[in-house]
């Protein structure tokens, strides 16, 4: 039986994808489906299966495992954001694509999924349970929310998956490293 057959959505979201490729190339769907969803490629965390993405992506899934969202999934925190808690699950599209999750305007509000819900930020002891709204009402969050697409995102200040706290010393917001990651943008200051 393949995949698609019991999940036909599944398959067309896949297909109109970036990893729509696969289809492209004449792959079976259940071929492309089972790159994700095989056995070693899940993590085991509460008695729920997590794909990962680390078999074409290991890499960024070694960054991510180090990161504060990684730690944060490894400790057992049900709601810590993982590969489809930011790029999406089946109809992952590229940064390029205005409905993209990780498109530079929809980076505030695909953090402010968790970062926005002050009971996520309690159980996992984050010390700025309204970081979405402080984005928002920022300087550079108003210039987002303005058309300015060259304004500073949470990724541009805080990185993506390898994601670091202030306390540690490689961090972008460490206060070592602030001038460096202010001083991208803003290079005369």
């Amino acid at each position: 039986c393949a995949c698609q057959n019991c999940h036909p959505g599944r398959a067309e979201d896949v297909a109109s994808s970036v990893h729509g490729m696969a289809f492209a190339q004449g792959q079976s769907p259940s071929a492309v489906c089972y790159k994700c969803h095989s056995g070693h490629q899940v993590y085991q965390q509460k008695g729920r299966n997590r794909a990962t993405c680390g078999g074409c992506h290991e890499q960024i899934e070694k960054e991510y495992e180090h990161s504060l969202h990684g730690y944060a999934l490894g400790k057992g925190i049900d709601k810590a954001p993982d590969c489809t808690g930011c790029h999406g699950d089946h109809r992952i599209l590229p940064s390029t694509n205005p409905e993209s999750h990780i498109f530079r305007r929809n980076i505030g509000k695909t953090c402010g999924k968790c970062h926005g819900e002050e009971a996520v930020m309690a159980e996992g002891n984050i010390r700025l349970p309204r970081a979405a709204f402080t984005y928002e009402t920022s300087v550079h969050g108003l210039a987002m929310s303005r058309g300015l697409d060259n304004a500073a995102t949470c990724l541009d200040c805080h990185g993506d998956h390898s994601l670091k706290g202030a306390g540690d010393a490689t961090s972008r917001i460490n206060v070592n490293n602030i001038s460096t990651t202010c001083g991208k943008c803003h290079p005369t200051i």
